[in-house]
C-alpha cells in the first residue's frame, strides 16, 4: 500500500495494488454539523474528495471511507446529511453498507443515534469489491462510534516482486 500527496488533514489517500487492478483508498473524517464555518468546510472537504476522486477514477476502483458526520438515512436531514445526499448522488456513489438502516455513531446522551461512518464506491464499481458491516456494539467498545469493516475480495499483490500477499 503506497500513501498518496493527495489529501489533507481530513483526507487520507493511499493506494493499493491488487489481483484485480489497483485501488485507490480514500479515508475522510469531514467536520461535524454544528463546528465553526461547518457548511463552508464540509463543501471544501466534499471538493477535495471530488478532486480525488476524479483524478484516480478512470485507472482505479475507489473506496471512499469514514466519518462522514452525515447520514444518507436520516429521516428529517440536517445540512451535512443534505450536502452529501447531493455530493453522493452527483458522483454516482453509493454505500456498501449491507444494513443501511444500522446506526454507527450513538451520542453520548443516549438518545440518538444515526448512520454516519460510511464506507462507499462509485456505483459502476460496486460489484464484488467488498464484503461490508458493522460491529453493532461489541462489549469491548466503550466509543461514540460502531466499527464499520469491510473486505476486500482481490488479494494484494507486491509488484516488486510480482507476487501476491495476504493482509491480515
Amino acid at each position: 500500500m503506497d500513501e498518496s500527496h493527495d489529501g489533507s488533514t481530513r483526507t487520507l489517500v493511499n493506494h493499493l495494488s491488487t489481483t484485480n487492478g489497483p485501488v485507490t483508498i480514500i479515508n475522510s473524517y469531514l467536520p461535524a454539523d454544528g463546528t465553526h464555518d461547518k457548511e463552508a468546510d464540509y463543501e471544501s472537504n466534499l471538493d477535495e474528495v471530488y478532486e480525488i476522486i476524479s483524478k484516480y477514477k478512470q485507472n482505479s476502483t475507489i473506496i471512499w471511507m469514514g466519518d462522514m458526520n452525515g447520514s444518507l438515512t436520516r429521516i428529517k436531514p440536517n445540512k451535512n446529511d443534505k450536502l452529501l445526499r447531493r455530493f453522493c448522488e452527483e458522483n454516482n456513489l453509493t454505500s456498501m453498507l449491507a444494513q443501511e438502516s444500522t446506526p454507527t455513531f450513538y451520542h453520548f446522551n443516549g438518545q440518538a443515534t444515526s448512520q454516519i461512518d460510511h464506507i462507499m464506491t462509485l456505483q459502476y464499481q460496486e460489484p464484488s469489491i467488498l464484503n461490508v458491516q458493522v460491529n453493532v456494539r461489541p462489549p469491548a467498545n466503550t466509543g461514540s462510534h460502531d466499527v464499520v469493516h469491510a473486505r476486500l475480495t482481490a488479494q494484494p499483490t507486491d509488484q516488486r516482486h510480482n507476487k501476491t500477499k495476504s493482509i491480515v
